[in-house]
């Protein structure tokens, strides 16, 4: 099957051309086009909703390129981006740098907070955010201790939302794959745009490299990126390690609500609550 092209009068109104197909996400199609005389992302929204993305890109928008992707449009279910040229920071990871990536990535989570990013620009509370946490009902068919896991993370968000200390604009997705190493340095993308306590910017970041589980279960791995990212978020490694447990709780009742493969996020609860001790 031929790779799919964006409409010819969405490529006119962005005055792009020579898209070639990059990916697809379960909400959109993505192209790398070209843009005067360099290269730009085409992201398309299918039902034509960007849904809770929308933030992301005014977050990213705020930044004007300040270690992120820049924003050139992104309305209409259409979003246009400066194109990242490069492997993402989890490619470390993979070539045995574990320890080099949290240290990047703590350094990357810094400097966002460091910017002045204004904080009434339509942001996602971070208790709307996480909702579904508390309003996923486990299937009859999980385990008793899978429920009893799931229950600590919803009473654990809870305190975590009811207690969060200087709210302020967050990326909301950060982790390895969602930063790029280019040429001019870490560059970050696909923000959710939420807004909430710093200590919550690398709770995802627990979940990932999502290819190499033997780094995602290892509870020493997990303390030691904590502890580093702690540092560079300016709260204890405990509260990380709570906010890591009630976030692969809440991505578990997506997956889990979706159909989707629930196994890893199941046992990461269990080593992040048992860290979080």
């Amino acid at each position: 099957m031929a790779a799919p092209l964006p409409p010819e009068d969405i490529l006119a109104a962005l005055d792009v051309s020579e898209p070639v197909f990059a990916a697809e996400t379960g909400a959109a199609l993505i192209w790398r086009v070209r843009k005067g005389a360099g290269q730009a992302a085409l992201k398309l929204y299918k039902t034509g909703d960007m849904g809770n993305e929308a933030p992301g890109f005014r977050y990213l928008a705020a930044l004007n390129g300040q270690g992120a992707a820049r924003v050139f449009h992104a309305q209409d279910g259409v979003a246009l981006t400066s194109w990242l040229d490069g492997p993402p920071l989890s490619a470390l990871a993979t070539e045995g740098r574990d320890a080099e990536m949290i240290e990047r990535l703590a350094e990357v989570a810094h400097g966002l907070h460091r910017c002045q990013v204004p904080g009434n620009n339509g942001f996602t509370r971070l208790s709307t955010f996480m909702a579904s946490l508390f309003s996923f009902t486990p299937p009859a068919g999980w385990a008793a201790a899978q429920r009893r896991d799931f229950a600590a993370c919803q009473m654990l968000g809870r305190v975590l939302l009811d207690s969060q200390t200087l709210p302020q604009p967050l990326h909301g997705d950060l982790h390895p794959g969602n930063v790029i190493q280019t040429a001019g340095g870490l560059c970050v993308f696909d923000a959710k745009g939420l807004w909430g306590e710093p200590a919550y910017e690398l709770a995802n970041a627990f979940r990932h490299p999502r290819g190499q589980p033997e780094l995602i279960l290892d509870p020493a791995r997990q303390r030691h990126a904590a502890e580093v990212w702690a540092a560079a978020l300016g709260c204890t490694p405990a509260r990380l390690l709570q906010w890591g447990a009630a976030k692969a709780a809440l991505s578990l009742a997506w997956r889990a609500g979706q159909g989707l493969e629930t196994d890893m996020d199941f046992r990461l609860v269990r080593v992040l609550l048992a860290q979080a001790a």
